[in-house]
Parts: C-alpha cells; sequence; structure tokens
C-alpha cells in the first residue's frame, strides 16, 4: 500500500543525478584493476569513502520524511537516519575489504528501511523504482570491488 504523490514518472534530474551518482561505484573499480597496487588501494579507499558519503545520504532519507510533519513513527525515523551515517564512518576506519563489504549491506539495509516507510509515506511511485535500481547497481558494484585484490 504505497501512498503516492501526483508525479507518476521521475523527473529528467532525479534520473539524470541518480544514474550520474552510479559513476564513482563502476569507475573507481575499474580504474583499481587497471593500475599498480599502491594506486588500486587509494582508489579503493576512495570508493570506500564515496560509499560512505552515499550510505549518510541514503540514511538522511529518512529525515526528510520525518520534517514534513505527519510521521507516524517520528522517533523511529529520526533516530535510523543518524545510524546509516554512523555505521558508514565505522566502516571507513576499516580496511577496505571489510569496509566495502559492510556498505554494499548497508544500502540494502537502508533500502529495505525506506520500502518500509514508504509503505505509510507519500512518495512518488517511482520513487522506490528508481531506489531499487540505484541500490542494486550500487550495492553489487561495492561488493565486487571487495574482490579486487590489492
Amino acid at each position: 500500500m504505497n501512498i503516492s504523490s501526483e508525479m507518476p514518472q521521475p523527473s529528467v534530474p532525479a534520473i539524470v543525478l541518480g544514474l550520474g551518482g552510479l559513476i564513482p561505484f563502476a569507475l573507481l573499480p575499474f580504474l583499481a584493476l587497471m593500475l599498480d597496487a599502491e594506486h588500486q588501494a587509494l582508489l579503493l579507499h576512495a570508493l570506500v569513502l564515496y560509499g560512505a558519503v552515499i550510505c549518510t545520504f541514503v540514511g538522511a532519507l529518512q529525515w526528510g520524511y520525518a520534517i514534513r510533519g505527519g510521521s507516524r513513527r517520528p522517533w523511529v525515523q529520526y533516530s535510523w537516519s543518524i545510524v546509516p551515517a554512523l555505521i558508514a564512518w565505522i566502516a571507513a576506519l576499516l580496511p577496505s575489504v571489510a569496509a566495502l563489504r559492510i556498505l554494499a549491506c548497508l544500502l540494502l539495509v537502508c533500502y529495505a528501511a525506506d520500502r518500509a516507510i514508504a509503505e505509510t509515506e507519500l512518495s512518488p511511485q517511482w520513487f522506490m523504482r528508481l531506489r531499487s535500481v540505484l541500490t542494486i547497481v550500487g550495492s553489487s558494484l561495492l561488493l565486487a570491488a571487495s574482490f579486487i585484490s590489492q
């Protein structure tokens, strides 16, 4: 039971910027495969940091839902919105392999949380479809990058 707003299709900026946000997820591991071990480690660390930023961003979506008012679970939403940032911050302190795997899982958990909230919050119908594509691609690339030897 998705309570949707009137906008049936995603706007061009949402599509372009959403898909554009996947570029570092693909480009950094690709470059890491092409370069020497020293550059590989730097590129994978850059991917960890980018993944942490994105996890923080998607976690903050819950804050956005809650500040609109009328939330059925404001404490849950406000509280959850900071959890991905804290987990991502800790992950960024770990070795790249562990960090990339944690971040891949965290993106999936954030998606599940958004999906649960989308059942009761007003959101465009297209939002979760776009989020699912972005989440699947982003988390898959993070996980795949975790297998690049350093």
